[in-house]
């Protein structure tokens, strides 16, 4: 196929292009919104290639566009993007279908819902991402999604969040100051598990009790959770933070969460689930699976999988 090299002097919102993307590839993609390079008079587009999800949505510079896409082109390469799935099993075609066809949707601070009727997602469109990396504990990490911080921290590139408080802040020396003074060495709240085998432990926090802390924490989590709704209203809701602990120089570092409904309807165990993305594939989100269905008994065993191929890790009883 032969794309188009003269692009447009100011390509604008709704417009679409052929991008090239990371790996090299070239797609059709919506522009989205335009920003000005710092200390430059070039220009960057936020771009969503189309049947994609949106985790991929990314700022790129204008030399990444290739062209205007016709509609013929682009049902071109739906259909090449459909014969690429072909080979796919039944049960990733399946799922890969529902990421197509599955968007993002914003909500007010006070919506109470975890959920959305799919009819209400259909023609949404997304928010911007602006925070495109944040920075916490020990790692730089890439962003997925859009998530409501407070404007003066939402547009920006990067984001640094202290592991143990949860505070944001936009300055480097600022994140530095704040790590010698900050007055947590752990996560608050009733610690209510710890295993010195696998060097983790668990903590019970009250949202109504550490309110901006559970509220930080839901900011962080949005970051890379597509479905995840309730950012503000944490009140009715406990949380569970696996920390790993390291006995040696007394540090501790966030893992990840899951929260559950102080007082569920439907008796649900578990509301949303979060494992950074430097912690996935490494066994802890079963393990925080495992708790939750066991956190109210008098002794919990943890059986805890180490290895990436294990996927055997069984369900405690």
């Amino acid at each position: 196929m032969e794309l188009d090299s003269n692009i447009p002097n100011s390509p604008k919102p709704g417009d679409t292009f052929f991008v090239r993307m990371n790996n090299g590839s070239i797609h059709a993609a919506e522009i989205l919104e335009t920003r000005a390079v710092d200390g430059t008079d070039q220009q960057e587009y936020f771009v969503h290639y189309l049947n994609f999800d949106h985790r991929n949505d990314q700022w790129i510079s204008e030399n990444r566009l290739s062209g205007n896409a016709s509609h013929e082109q682009m049902e071109i390469t739906n259909e090449q993007l459909n014969d690429s799935t072909n080979s796919l099993t039944s049960r990733k075609r399946a799922r890969l279908k529902r990421r197509l066809n599955d968007d993002s949707i914003d909500f007010s601070h006070e919506s109470s819902f975890e959920t959305v009727d799919q009819n209400t997602r259909k023609d949404y469109k997304p928010n911007v991402k602006y925070i495109e990396k944040i920075w916490i504990g020990q790692y730089e990490i890439d962003c997925w999604y859009h998530s409501p911080f407070p404007d003066e921290y939402g547009k920006q590139r990067l984001l640094y969040i202290c592991e143990h408080c949860m505070k944001y802040m936009r300055l480097k020396t600022t994140y530095c100051r704040h790590l010698a003074e900050c007055p947590l060495r752990r996560a608050p709240g009733i610690e209510i598990y710890r295993d010195s085998k696998i060097g983790c432990a668990i903590y019970e926090i009250d949202g109504a009790q550490n309110k901006l802390y559970c509220q930080n924490l839901c900011l962080l989590a949005r970051l890379f959770l597509e479905s995840k709704v309730i950012c503000f209203n944490v009140s009715e809701f406990l949380f569970y933070v696996l920390m790993e602990y390291n006995d040696n120089n007394q540090t501790e570092r966030f893992i990840g969460y899951f929260s559950k409904e102080k007082d569920s309807a439907f008796g649900y165990n578990l509301s949303c689930l979060l494992c950074l993305p430097p912690y996935q594939r490494k066994g802890y989100g079963k393990l925080l699976i495992q708790f939750s269905f066991n956190r109210n008994t008098k002794l919990i065993k943890i059986v805890f999988c180490t290895t990436l191929s294990d996927n055997s890790c069984p369900i405690l009883p």
